[in-house]
């Protein structure tokens, strides 16, 4: 995953300073311009090294969005199937705000439908 404070370069030696990354969006503030997709930076040249996906530890608080659609949480457990599931479908956040804008936009996806 990129990093905050960050300088990417692309092919022709432009280099820019990262300055923000929505976790939900996937997309990264690059300073004075704008936000951007990975897809965009790409695009336009710059190398963007893989993303590591963020994984609990065995009784680390985690977050996730429920059946219903409310956060809530579990100590991550290796050894339950159900809880690794959430973590396979990305269904599993470091913090209970990552969740809970997972969660908004979900219902609000949900209304237009």
């Amino acid at each position: 995953m990129l990093k905050i404070g960050q300088i990417i370069k692309n092919e022709n030696g432009v280099q820019k300073m990262l300055v923000g990354y929505d976790s939900v969006d996937n997309t990264y503030a690059v300073f004075s311009e704008g936000w951007y997709t990975e897809k965009q930076l790409k695009f336009a040249g710059y190398i963007i090294p893989p993303k590591e996906k963020w994984k609990p530890e065995v009784d680390e608080k985690m977050f996730f969005v429920n059946s219903c659609g409310v956060v809530d949480w579990y100590c991550f457990d290796d050894e339950d199937d159900s809880i690794q599931d959430l973590s396979k479908v990305g269904n599993c956040f470091q913090t209970k705000e990552e969740a809970q804008k997972v969660a908004d936009k979900f219902k609000e996806m949900l209304k237009s439908l």
